[in-house]
């Protein structure tokens, strides 16, 4: 879903997670939650960048998750970043354990057979 962070400027969060009733196929409220996965091409510059337009904007919460190297940062309204082993938010309360969520992922990819 894409989110309009400024009068002129779209961003597209891998997951969004929202506590008000959505209306048009833009948001225009900040969600509560914006998710990135990352990916190969991503740059980190580009990241940070994303991640300001965000906060910027009043999104609660970003989370980012590096599936390579199995971490997360969990970002909050404050500017505040963290290596987190668990993701949460509060008022709606949202935890995911690091640990459970690869776990879960692991299981749903198949494995070549040799």
């Amino acid at each position: 879903m894409r989110v309009q962070v400024a009068p002129a400027r779209y961003g597209i969060p891998d997951i969004t997670v929202t506590t008000l009733r959505i209306r048009g196929p833009v948001l225009q409220d900040p969600p509560f939650l914006c998710i990135e996965i990352l990916s190969p091409e991503d740059r980190a510059a580009r990241l940070e960048e994303k991640i300001d337009d965000y906060l910027k904007f009043g999104v609660t919460y970003v989370w980012v998750i590096d599936p390579r190297q199995r971490r997360a940062w969990s970002y909050a309204v404050g500017g505040k970043r963290e290596l987190v082993t668990l993701l949460s938010t509060t008022d709606p309360s949202i935890e995911i354990s690091i640990e459970e969520l690869f776990r879960e992922l692991d299981g749903e990819i198949e494995q070549p057979e040799r």
